[in-house]
């Protein structure tokens, strides 16, 4: 979802809202990413506070995919109702904001995950079936990309892409929980 987000981000931000000034658009753009790779950075940093505490690890990755997965159904939803003619510098900043909070979610989500992959990989039998997992994962992420390019031909909106990812990855918490219990 975090990589859909980082890839079309520059186009909902250019193409929907702020279509009619191009030169606002590349000042947001650059604007946006400075900021969402700072709040990736603090994320990052603030996992540091939750590692030592393993009974929270799991909590707070499912937390965050929970917020993160909330944060961009809001974003694309204030994206699809903004009138580019319309949409003033104040909304920019707050969907500039939301997208920040998505990438600190990541930042913060990403070395956990990193965390549960290594204590996966700690016993041999799990490091096979994690490796095996991960070429099939692959497989369906490029399968995935392969649909949504053809879904975007078709004329479905980048918002709705965005929307239905985020939705998908709410079923990985389910997974989290149990990471808890082993």
């Amino acid at each position: 979802l975090v990589q859909l987000i980082a890839f079309y981000w520059p186009y909902l931000l250019v193409k929907e809202m702020l279509s009619s000034t191009s030169a606002a658009g590349t000042l947001g753009l650059i604007i946006s990413w400075l900021v969402a790779y700072g709040f990736r950075a603090l994320g990052n940093y603030a996992t540091r506070f939750v590692t030592s505490r393993p009974l929270l690890l799991a909590r707070s990755l499912i937390l965050s995919v929970v917020i993160g997965s909330a944060v961009t159904v809001l974003l694309c939803l204030l994206t699809g109702m903004c009138d580019p003619n319309q949409t003033g510098v104040a909304m920019v900043v707050f969907a500039t904001l939301l997208y920040g909070l998505i990438r600190l979610t990541d930042g913060f989500a990403d070395p956990i995950r990193q965390w549960f992959i290594s204590e996966a990989a700690a016993s041999e039998r799990l490091a096979t079936m994690f490796s095996i997992a991960s070429f099939f994962a692959l497989g369906v992420s490029a399968a995935i990309a392969i649909a949504v390019a053809q879904l975007l031909e078709q004329g479905v909106t980048v918002s709705a892409v965005l929307i239905t990812a985020a939705v998908f990855q709410l079923f990985s918490v389910p997974l989290y929980f149990y990471a808890t219990k082993h």
